[in-house]
C-alpha cells in the first residue's frame, strides 16, 4: 500500500502520450529505466492514492 508520508508533495515519473499523463508502472527508486522513460513528473494531489490502481505503461519510445 502506497501511503503519503507527511504534507510534503508528491510526485510520480510519468510523460504525456496522446494529450494524457501516464504514470510509469514502477515508481521505486531503484528502477532508474523510469527516469529515462519519463519526460517528466505528476504531482499527486490531495489524498490522491495512485497505487496501485493507477497502470502506467512500460513501452519504450
Amino acid at each position: 500500500v502506497w501511503t503519503r508520508p507527511g504534507n510534503r508533495r508528491e510526485y510520480l515519473r510519468g510523460r504525456l502520450e496522446q494529450g494524457r499523463a501516464v504514470a510509469y508502472r514502477n515508481q521505486s527508486s531503484g528502477v532508474l529505466r523510469s527516469a529515462a522513460w519519463a519526460d517528466g513528473l505528476i504531482e499527486v494531489r490531495g489524498k490522491a492514492r495512485p497505487w496501485p490502481k493507477v497502470t502506467g505503461s512500460t513501452s519504450s519510445r
